[in-house]
């Protein structure tokens, strides 16, 4: 099983999926840097195919889900220790820039890779302490890795630290935030921002253009 993920990150390397592969979770030295300008796509703009996964009510969330609004998506897990609730935290502190600016059309999604440790239950309670209007998300390995190779994201599972205990596992994870616009496009990200200012400046430029 572990070797199926070394071999996906290699797979992603090679290819050239996302240049959020580089950008693999590692203890960061983000600081409260001032928000840099936006800039121009990361990434080429792609439609999403169809996905099957559950939100952390237990509902069906697919691409029917991202559509009618934006979306900020953050991939990783909530035993995570360091970067996702940076990260997390970080988008919330966006949202609400944006909406005290009037912009209300823009919500925060986690999609959890750990399905094993990350329940319905789990998620909605780690999801909602960062922003109650957060959606966490997870679902079947396959369906996971099926968005997981439509964004070009990467993770690895680590080696249990316990032999003794089966959920005793890291996730090492890329740590960029993914942008899906109304139309379930996904239209750009940004790697490991510093501050929520960054974001919510990202966030109003996609926004505001007319879209590829």
């Amino acid at each position: 099983m572990i070797g199926k993920y070394k071999f996906l990150l290699l797979l992603l390397v090679l290819t050239g999926a996302g240049a959020s592969i580089f950008h693999l979770q590692t203890p960061s030295n983000r600081s409260a840097t001032a928000a840099s300008p936006p800039q121009g796509p990361l990434i080429p703009a792609k439609d999403l195919a169809e996905f099957h996964l559950i939100d952390h009510q237990g509902l069906p969330f697919g691409l029917k889900q991202l559509q009618g609004s934006w979306s900020m998506i953050f991939f990783g897990y909530t035993q995570c220790p360091d970067i996702c609730p940076t990260s997390l935290m970080l988008m919330a502190e966006a949202v609400n820039i944006l909406e005290k600016k009037g912009v209300k059309d823009f919500k925060g999604i986690l999609v959890s890779v750990d399905p094993q440790r990350d329940t319905p239950a789990v998620l909605k309670h780690y999801v909602q302490y960062m922003h109650p209007a957060f959606i966490g998300i997870s679902g079947t390995r396959g369906e996971i890795d099926n968005l997981v190779k439509q964004m070009g994201v990467a993770y690895i599972i680590h080696p249990p630290k316990d032999p003794k205990d089966s959920e005793s596992y890291a996730i090492t994870h890329s740590s960029s935030i993914y942008f899906v616009n109304p139309q379930g496009r996904l239209v750009d990200m940004i790697m490991e921002p510093k501050v929520p200012e960054e974001i919510a400046q990202k966030a109003q430029a996609l926004r505001n253009a007319k879209g590829p």
